[in-house]
């Protein structure tokens, strides 16, 4: 199956808690097995538990991709080295002030965006951890890129507020299709219900029907 439904630690908001690229999980612990298992098989990848600044919060503070991970630069010593030791990626600190890098920050193998008041230094930051060419701008007219859209190295599911301008903007920064979609029977922030990579998409439970095929679509699972 390329896309299924789940609640973590009991809330459709999946995205706040975890995140996926083509080779790896993050999850919080005490997930329930099947919860895992679910995970595990239909992105096809092997999942690792973390917190970070000791929350669950996994999917706002985080960002990356199958190269690279990046974490604020309040995380411990300890934080860097689990998540570096699972994954078996490089985990960086960014120097900035921001903590909820994965709302401001979208990336995918091919490219990634930023809110648009990061500063260029920060930007060349993360050009450099992450190995591809950073842009800035705005989706849905919100500096917030990382909540409005989900990317994979196939496609992105994008806030349904987004224009026809962002969208060819983004597909253009991430070398990959764009189209519009919500999650959880209407929320516009797609990232806080949904994780995926190439192999399979992960929604909240109060995800519908008609929006699962949107997500299929967009992000090429069919």
């Amino acid at each position: 199956m390329a896309i299924a439904r789940v609640n973590i630690l009991g809330n459709p908001n999946i995205g706040v808690y975890a995140l996926s690229t083509d080779t790896h999980a993050l999850v919080p612990p005490g997930l329930p097995k099947r919860v895992k298992r679910e995970v595990e098989r239909t992105l096809g990848v092997k999942i690792a538990e973390a917190t970070i600044l000791q929350t669950t919060l996994l999917g706002i503070l985080l960002a990356g991709n199958t190269s690279a991970m990046i974490v604020p630069y309040l995380a411990s010593d300890k934080d860097v080295e689990v998540i570096q030791s699972s994954l078996g990626v490089k985990v960086s600190r960014l120097e900035t002030n921001l903590t909820a890098l994965g709302n401001i920050i979208l990336a995918n193998d091919h490219g990634a965006v930023v809110h648009p008041k990061l500063r260029e230094s920060t930007m060349k930051s993360i050009e450099s951890i992450l190995g591809v060419r950073v842009v800035s701008g705005r989706v849905a007219g919100s500096g917030l890129v990382g909540s409005s859209a989900v990317a994979t190295n196939k496609g992105a599911l994008v806030s349904s507020r987004a224009t026809e301008e962002e969208l060819d903007w983004l597909a253009n920064a991430l070398g990959v299709p764009t189209s519009i979609g919500t999650v959880n029977r209407g929320v516009a922030f797609v990232r806080s219900g949904l994780i995926a990579n190439s192999n399979g998409a992960i929604a909240g439970q109060e995800t519908t029907g008609p929006e699962l095929d949107r997500i299929e679509d967009a992000l090429e699972l069919i």
